[in-house]
C-alpha cells in the first residue's frame, strides 16, 4: 500500500483569504524515511474572511484532505 505524504507546502494571505497549498504524493519505498509535513495550528496575526485549501492544484475541503 503506497503511504503519502506532501511536498511544497506553502500557507499564504491573499487579501483576507488564508491559502494553504501542497502538493501530495505516495511511495511504497519504506527502506527510507520521508518527513511528514503538517500544518496542525495556525498562529495568525490578523482575521480572516476564509481558508481556501488546494491540493496538486486543486480547491479542497478541509474535511477531504487526506481522502
Amino acid at each position: 500500500m503506497d503511504a503519502p505524504y506532501c511536498e511544497e507546502v506553502i500557507l499564504k494571505a491573499e487579501n483576507n483569504v488564508l491559502v494553504i497549498s501542497f502538493i501530495e504524493k505516495f511511495t511504497d519505498d519504506y527502506s527510507s524515511n520521508i518527513n511528514n509535513r503538517l500544518v496542525y495550528k495556525i498562529n495568525k496575526h490578523k482575521k480572516f474572511e476564509c481558508i481556501k485549501i488546494f491540493k496538486n492544484s486543486k480547491e479542497i475541503s478541509i474535511s477531504s484532505i487526506w481522502g
